[in-house]
């Protein structure tokens, strides 16, 4: 039943009573109102005060998490739902997510449809069927240009991706852009890396809608997709190339990747309509 079902509900039990006394003062001197029965008409938003709310976990620009902290004792142990919204009141899920806060903790972590972080700025939050008031915030991860990762051979090892040749082109406007990068590593032995690159940072001329291979040789790991903030595309070397996919610290590895401002017809590592 929803609020205004319950509100109406206990107008016409009121209205009803009064039709009671009005008719009969004997009859009303019969009726049992106690202080229980008019209770159970009480309606109450659980509190009036804002729940705090983030994005939780996040991971290339997208979670799938919300966080709700210092819920009010009264409104632990019901049900809630929530749905987020951009700035605009899109909402960013097609439905609500309906959970039951827990009765013993003033956090929860409750998971959500994955959402593009940077395009949400609000949530929309019920508590027992109550809208109540909440403040969001963001915790985006920035991300660097260029993230070199070990992820075969000495944990302990890291590696490094520099950018060693930059070359952008296009008129009125940059339309092309060119990165030489090297891949290098303080590891004696060799260990597979990997190269996650943030299209999304301002070191590149525009945020490119298509990512190519410029010298072949890159495997693709996985992209963001084309809607996600930072927008990323992860590789690895190709195994084909003689170890070209292990790097140490005598053996470096080159590669270069081309940006473009628009859709391309052929394969891309990233290929956005």
């Amino acid at each position: 039943m929803t609020p205004r079902t319950r509100l109406a509900a206990l107008v016409a039990t009121l209205l009803a009573v009064l039709a009671v006394v009005a008719l009969s003062p004997a009859s009303a001197a019969q009726l049992s109102l106690s202080t229980r029965n008019l209770g159970a008409f009480v309606l109450e938003r659980c509190t009036d005060v804002p729940v705090p709310a983030t994005s939780g976990t996040v991971s290339a620009g997208a979670s799938t998490q919300v966080v709700l902290s210092s819920i009010p004792v009264p409104c632990r142990g019901k049900q809630a739902s929530v749905r987020l919204f951009t700035a605009a009141g899109t909402a960013l899920a097609t439905t609500d997510t309906v959970v039951t806060l827990p009765a013993g903790s003033a956090t929860t972590t409750v998971t959500v449809p994955s959402y593009a972080v940077a395009q949400a700025s609000g949530l929309a939050l019920t508590i027992a069927t109550w809208g109540v008031p909440t403040t969001w915030t963001s915790t985006v991860v920035t991300l660097p240009a260029l993230s070199c990762a070990v992820v075969q051979g000495n944990p302990n090892s890291t590696c490094v991706a520099t950018v060693t040749n930059a070359t952008e082109w296009g008129y009125p406007t940059t339309t092309d852009f060119l990165r030489g990068v090297t891949i290098s590593s303080t590891s004696n032995s060799p260990v597979t890396w990997q190269l996650t690159i943030n299209l999304s940072d301002p070191g590149f001329p525009f945020l490119a809608r298509a990512l190519a291979d410029g010298q072949g040789g890159l495997v693709l790991v996985g992209t963001s997709g084309c809607t996600a903030s930072p927008r990323t595309v992860t590789v690895q070397g190709t195994t084909a190339w003689g170890g070209y996919e292990k790097v140490s610290s005598d053996t470096p590895r080159q590669l270069e990747v081309h940006g473009y401002v628009s859709n391309q017809p052929s394969t891309m590592l990233l290929n956005c309509p």
